[in-house]
């Protein structure tokens, strides 16, 4: 329990750390190729790209563990280009060619050119026995480790977000999700007594799957009244004849676009976002069970792999972004 929380807090600070100076660098006010693709995201897409490559390695593993063959190279280098188009087209395409299409659309065309490759690899096989599920595996690898994270970065490199908008409205998103993991950890540990899945998750109960819930609300009505409890203060006076101006707060500059939502959506968001983790979460448990491990990999101590950091916001990250953008649009 201890090596889990030091780990814990240790990441936490390297993701706040990581979030800060990309906000940083995206904003400024310079022309040019790199200061746009720098106000659309700097180390956020460096680090995502690192872990779709990580998460799509340990998803491969686990599916040749059961049998499968994914094409491994096709697969791992579509899922890192699919996870970086929303950024490459928000900082370098859409400036300079500016067109009807938005980043999804782009990244659909993208993606079916990713799949229709796969499809393409295993044509020159004289033995195509077992040709459809490799690539129904690599498909899903793609899909999994690249597509449905991406939106994440739908989120940081929106085309009409200024760049510290969106990172301080996808470090919102994610703590909402990984907030819900947290809280069904703790809760189900003190007095989970009914299991929710047991041939799934053999841990997970029925109280922590509602802790998480609630987790995820009570922290998103946090963020929400943060707005006002961190208000600008002007200063009418600076002493040696300066004017004065405001002094605003960055927990206020983090929030202004999360508290446009009503506090009605903001409790259906932490519910919808916690209930979308968890199904992540229990979709990649049913990959290691189907694999015969227990976790994905052992890179990070007391939580295991890349898989097992990223399995709530696979799922819960698409689900963000059409509340945010379509349902509810905050931008």
């Amino acid at each position: 329990m201890f090596n889990r929380l030091a780990y814990g807090a240790v990441a936490i600070l390297a993701i706040f750390t990581v979030f800060l100076f990309d906000a940083l660098i995206s904003d400024t006010t310079k022309t040019g190729i790199l200061c746009d693709l720098a106000r659309k995201g700097s180390l956020i897409p460096i680090l995502f790209a690192i872990l779709s490559f990580g998460g799509a390695v340990e998803l491969a593993r686990l599916m040749k563990s059961a049998g499968l063959k994914p094409l491994v190279p096709w697969a791992v280098c579509g899922s890192v280009v699919l996870m970086l188009s929303p950024w490459l087209v928000g900082g370098i395409l859409t400036p300079r060619y500016p067109m009807d299409f938005s980043g999804p659309q782009w990244q659909l065309s993208m993606m079916m050119l990713l799949l229709g490759g796969a499809v393409l690899a295993v044509l020159p096989r004289r033995d195509l026995g077992g040709a459809l599920n490799d690539v129904a595996a690599t498909w899903a690898i793609m899909i999994y480790a690249g597509f449905l994270p991406s939106f994440a970065l739908q989120l940081r490199c929106h085309d009409f977000l200024h760049g510290p908008d969106g990172v301080w409205l996808l470090l919102i998103v994610l703590t909402v999700i990984k907030v819900s993991d947290i809280g069904a950890f703790f809760i189900g540990s003190a007095i989970g007594r009914h299991k929710l899945i047991p041939w799934i998750s053999p841990k997970k109960s029925v109280e922590g799957a509602l802790g998480g819930i609630f987790s995820s609300i009570a922290v998103s009505l946090l963020f929400w009244f943060a707005f006002d409890w961190f208000s600008p203060e002007l200063n009418l006076s600076v002493p040696g004849g300066r004017e004065g101006g405001e002094v605003v707060p960055l927990m206020h500059t983090m929030t202004q676009l999360f508290h446009s939502l009503t506090i009605s959506q903001v409790i259906i968001f932490g519910a919808v976002m916690s209930i979308s983790g968890q199904l992540g979460d229990l979709l990649e448990s049913v990959f290691k069970r189907s694999a015969g491990a227990k976790d994905s990999a052992k890179l990070l101590p007391a939580f295991g792999g890349v898989l097992d950091i990223i399995d709530s916001p696979v799922l819960a990250c698409p689900v963000a972004w059409f509340l945010l953008t379509c349902l509810w649009p905050v931008v």
